[in-house]
């Protein structure tokens, strides 16, 4: 079994940045922590239990994706300590019939070298206080492996014996160190180096190590040089038009935006700022609507500032020209024919419609099959929604208008026929 602890919300540092969350559930390159986990213990083919805190509330996308991961949450009560919740966590999946990973769920690893009563080990540049591998674990050194006191845990492990560790932590009066030391007086624990390790348990740690994962899309480039993103497309008017932004920014503006060097035509770098993006805040963060109003404030007044600076140069930018190319490049990627039969099937249909759509875009071939039939569907749908929703009002409209047109109709008969009794009754009243 694997076991992630994650059970105990993230400091105050991370709550005023994200707001409460657990680690296994900070962002990291457009994902969540645990599916980076999914992806570590993949090969493993062993059950993943995820532990969170009680009172912590899944989203649907949430649960959706950790089902998706075969990943099985365990809700502990929330203030337990780290071996209290350990424990608890093993004597809720009894009977343990193999043995145990232990990754706590606030550290990052590229890769999991493992081997059999496993205590991870890395080395550390900073004075951070870490609980170093001493003498008071019991280690079974041979001629491939470092032992000493000169290295940090990693915050994984490999158990041998389940119930040992439960006894060894009960025993410690749950204090999860003196647990794992007392355990490995019965179970000597082998070290594992371990490479491509990050600690986001600090605020500045998972800032400064978010550069190890870029986001880019597919004709992007992006590589990180002392400080600086260097970034190369091989859409070289795209690139363009992104240094001639930067170049034209007004300087007055300049704190709102990161240090910008242009190297040549087709690349420029910028400085890399230890920040959260918006993306990132929004999709997976829980702040609350007084956070999201500052921002949204510190937003328009930047924007007010920016728009103020107007430009006479006349744009040359047709938004549905780029919009064809994009799509035509879409489909030549995928291997596409604008003119191609197409056949899709519903799944409440018997049998599946085969369909020709003749559609043009930008003045030659039909659109793309693949794009086009979803948005059609979708847009015959609405129309249907929309219909079905107005029609017995505007049944309601003519039938007034008939109404209205017949009473005035009825009027003017009325009108002709009273008018030459109207015009006897004033002769005779002037006389």
């Amino acid at each position: 079994m694997i076991l992630i602890t994650s059970a105990q919300y993230l400091v105050a540092e991370f709550q005023i940045e994200f707001g409460k969350l657990p680690p296994a559930f900070l962002p990291l390159g457009q994902k969540r922590f645990y599916e980076y986990y999914a992806r570590l213990f993949h090969a493993y083919n062993e059950p993943i239990v995820l532990t969170l805190p009680e009172s912590f509330t899944l989203h649907s996308f949430d649960i959706a994706n950790l089902a998706k991961y075969n990943i099985e949450i365990l809700f502990v009560p929330d203030n337990l300590g780290l071996g209290e919740s350990i424990v608890y966590a093993l004597n809720m999946k009894l009977p343990l019939n193999q043995s145990l990973h232990i990754l706590h769920g606030d550290i990052y690893l590229e890769k999991i070298d493992s081997t059999e009563n496993a205590i991870g080990v890395m080395h550390v540049d900073n004075n951070y206080e870490w609980e170093y591998l001493s003498s008071d674990y019991r280690i079974a050194c041979d001629s491939k492996q470092s032992c000493g006191d000169q290295l940090a845990l990693s915050g994984y492990f490999h158990i041998q014996n389940p119930y040992t560790l439960i006894q060894s932590i009960v025993c410690s009066k749950y204090d999860y160190i003196s647990g794992l030391k007392l355990y490995s007086q019965s179970y000597p624990f082998r070290v594992v180096e371990q490479n491509g390790w990050q600690d986001f348990g600090l605020l500045s740690s998972y800032l400064h190590a978010k550069q190890i994962i870029t986001t880019q899309r597919a004709f992007n480039q992006l590589v990180f040089q002392d400080g600086f993103y260097l970034k190369t497309s091989s859409l070289h008017k795209k690139l363009q038009g992104e240094i001639n932004w930067f170049l034209e920014f007004p300087k007055e503006l300049s704190l709102h935006i990161p240090l910008f060097m242009q190297l040549d035509k087709n690349s420029y770098k910028v400085e890399y700022l230890y920040l959260n993006t918006l993306a990132e805040l929004f999709v997976f963060g829980r702040l609350s609507i007084i956070v999201w109003k500052n921002i949204l404030n510190s937003l328009h007044s930047f924007l007010s500032k920016l728009h103020a600076k107007t430009s006479t140069n006349q744009t040359n930018f047709n938004y549905t020209q780029k919009t064809f190319e994009r799509l035509k490049d879409f489909c030549k990627e995928r291997n596409f024919s604008f003119t191609q039969p197409f056949c899709f099937v519903d799944s409440n249909a018997k049998t599946p419609l085969a369909t020709t759509l003749s559609t043009t875009m930008g003045g030659g071939g039909a659109i793309c099959p693949y794009l086009a039939l979803p948005h059609l569907a979708l847009l015959c749908k609405t129309c249907l929604q929309i219909l079905t929703h107005i029609l017995p009002h505007l049944l309601m409209f003519v039938l007034y208008m008939v109404i209205f047109v017949l009473a005035i109709s009825c009027l003017t008969s009325a009108q002709i026929a009273l008018k030459p009794m109207i015009h006897e009754v004033l002769t005779l009243a002037t006389q």
